[in-house]
């Protein structure tokens, strides 16, 4: 028994320091987002793998890119390759869904993968229907 009185005695002012110790304590914004900039992911929203964000914006925007899809009659598969034909009225309506999902990234940054799904909208989605970067007008913050 006193033995089992020893080791408490010793582990319990241990794993008190550890838990208030200064490293224990949460990350911050600017720690979660350097990580991310330090390790970007290159998994890209809108896929099973790149799961949620605790704010639930990937899974939102990625509804509503589904949606947009739908509203043409379409799906994701019109941006898996070998692409399928794609009727030239609906040219037009992808290419706003897309850019609408690559907006959402850009001023998204610190949730992970926001940068792989810039660069898929940029140059892997169906062809004519790429999103457009835009410039920062100057003065102002560079959002990513």
């Amino acid at each position: 028994m006193k033995k089992l009185v020893d080791f408490v005695g010793t582990i319990i002012p241990w794993a008190v320091g550890l838990a208030f110790s200064p490293s224990a304590g949460a990350q911050t914004s600017t720690d979660v987002y350097n990580s991310i900039v330090a390790r970007p992911s290159s998994i890209r929203w809108c896929t099973p793998e790149a799961g949620d964000d605790p704010a639930h914006i990937i899974s939102s925007r990625c509804r509503i890119y589904r949606e947009c899809l739908s509203g043409l009659g379409l799906d994701e598969s019109i941006d898996k390759n070998p692409f399928p034909p794609i009727a030239s009225d609906h040219t037009d309506g992808v290419r706003n869904c897309h850019q609408a999902l690559y907006n959402a990234a850009r001023v998204n940054p610190q949730i992970k993968g926001s940068g792989a799904t810039q660069q898929w909208l940029l140059h892997s989605v169906h062809p004519d229907t790429e999103a457009k970067s835009f410039a920062v007008p100057n003065g102002s913050a560079d959002p990513r």
